[in-house]
């Protein structure tokens, strides 16, 4: 990131007189997109004072669902504006506007997301059944969010099918054959719901993706994939086993049970729960999390973005394949 362009960039959105920068320092999380965060001292304009931002970036390689920074700033602001609990976002640098550009700033917030703080420290630093319930609100909100940049703008017709297609698509662009993967895409064929309603998701709702403090919830990060989907989805996603970080038996994010959650969902305004359908969507968060899990692992070993991180998420297939037999009874 070049520090002359970003102290221009600020100043110009400020109005400020003149723009100190101390060191970027890269956020833990964030596989697809980047996130820096940095200390400003800001001397008049709009935003005088010391601040603590952070930078959002595109990583040097990404994943085909994810969607671009500018759309995924358009996202943020419309959840901000909807009061879902998010940084504050501040400025787009459009694409041609920095060397660096596209990326965007937003105040950066105290907290962790680190699920093994967040779950299993002892004693525990935090109310697990209260964050439950803000949680469960948070993603009632955003289901009745419509930002007016979602592309496309049109929900899906079947937005379980769009799933099974994906990750085929997917799967039969690969030279190895993963069988477990199409025995549960096809066990998902089979027991596909109808299409009921569409809501905007946030498609990545998870233990990981959110920052507790001591109060509490703080935000809902990391929206890259986000778009309309059955609300289900979200659900079903939160409560897959592969996003309870070793607390199998608490469903819900590893934090509540599943009847905690999906009460605290429909008692914040979201649409009632089918446990069948969410069942149907907990068994597609762990076929599209292995198809990631495969596409990150690509990164890696093609040599675009070599991570350790990326190499060790192609290992988890084994574990999911695991769930998938268990789940459609082949175990």
């Amino acid at each position: 990131m070049n520090e002359a362009d970003l102290v221009a960039f600020i100043a110009a959105k400020t109005g400020a007189g003149g723009v100190r920068l101390g060191a970027l320092r890269r956020l833990p999380g964030g596989a697809v997109k980047q996130s820096w965060a940095f200390d400003a001292d800001i001397a008049g304009g709009s935003v005088a004072g010391s601040q603590t931002l952070v930078l959002r970036a595109p990583g040097p390689s990404g994943l085909p669902d994810s969607i671009p920074i500018g759309h995924e700033f358009a996202i943020h602001q419309a959840a901000w504006q909807a009061g879902v609990p998010v940084p504050e976002p501040l400025w787009l640098a459009a694409p041609g506007a920095a060397r660096d550009a596209p990326y965007y700033l937003m105040r950066h917030c105290p907290g962790t997301a680190d699920p093994r703080h967040i779950l299993r420290e002892r004693p525990p630093a935090i109310d697990h059944a209260a964050l439950a319930l803000d949680l469960a609100a948070s993603l009632a909100r955003i289901h009745r969010m419509t930002p007016a940049a979602i592309d496309p703008p049109v929900p899906p017709a079947d937005p379980a099918l769009r799933l099974i297609q994906t990750c085929r698509n997917h799967l039969d662009q690969r030279v190895t054959a993963h069988p477990v993967l199409e025995w549960g895409l096809r066990y998902l064929e089979l027991n596909r719901p109808k299409p009921g309603i569409s809501t905007f998701c946030h498609r990545d709702f998870r233990t990981g993706n959110y920052l507790v403090g001591e109060q509490g919830l703080v935000a809902i990060l990391d929206w890259e994939f986000a778009g309309w989907s059955d609300p289900h989805e979200d659900i079903g996603w939160f409560c897959a086993k592969c996003w309870r970080f070793g607390t199998p038996k608490r469903a819900a994010g590893g934090i509540a049970s599943r009847a905690v959650f999906y009460t605290g969902y429909e008692e914040a305004g979201g649409p009632l729960v089918d446990p069948e359908r969410a069942a149907f969507w907990e068994l597609a968060a762990h076929i599209r999390w292995a198809v990631i899990a495969l596409q990150q692992a690509d990164r890696h070993i093609s040599g675009v973005e070599p991570r350790l991180e990326f190499a060790l998420l192609g290992r988890r297939l084994a574990e999911l394949e695991h769930e998938i037999l268990n789940m459609t009874g082949a175990a």
